[in-house]
């Protein structure tokens, strides 16, 4: 199902869904459903154990991860990956600390956007790095 509305309660996803709106009340993506946000979510993200999110889109708040969460956007906020959770950041997607954004490049590295004329294209087959607890990233290549 495609989803384009601007939603202001909590998207509660219990299925397969392309959301491409704005969520402002946050979202829980229950245990079995698969979310592709390649719009905006405001507020917390919580990925439920079984649960499945690719976000392209921008995440303005909070991830809590206990299933999956695959970036190819930006999340402006801090995640936290439970031991039963994964959190993948493409080459090319960015994460805001501290008010600074922060890219990944393509040595699995959190660096400031280099004003350089630097852009990715981000597809299926753009790697993937895994957030770690102290925040920085290793291959998820193994």
């Amino acid at each position: 199902m495609n989803d384009t509305r601007q939603l202001s309660a909590l998207l509660d996803v219990t299925d397969d869904l392309h959301f491409s709106g704005q969520a402002n009340g946050g979202g829980v993506v229950r245990s079995g459903a698969h979310l592709h946000l390649s719009g905006q979510m405001n507020g917390r993200l919580t990925v439920e154990g079984g649960a499945h999110v690719h976000l392209s889109g921008r995440l303005n708040g909070p991830a809590e991860v206990f299933g999956t969460l695959d970036v190819t956007g930006r999340i402006d906020g801090l995640p936290h990956v439970a031991d039963s959770g994964q959190l993948m950041f493409a080459t090319g997607s960015s994460i805001v600390r501290s008010g600074r954004t922060l890219v990944v490049n393509d040595m699995g590295e959190f660096q400031p956007p280099l004003n350089d004329g630097t852009s990715y294209v981000i597809s299926d087959d753009t790697p993937r790095w895994l957030y770690q607890d102290d925040g920085t990233l290793r291959s998820a290549q193994q």
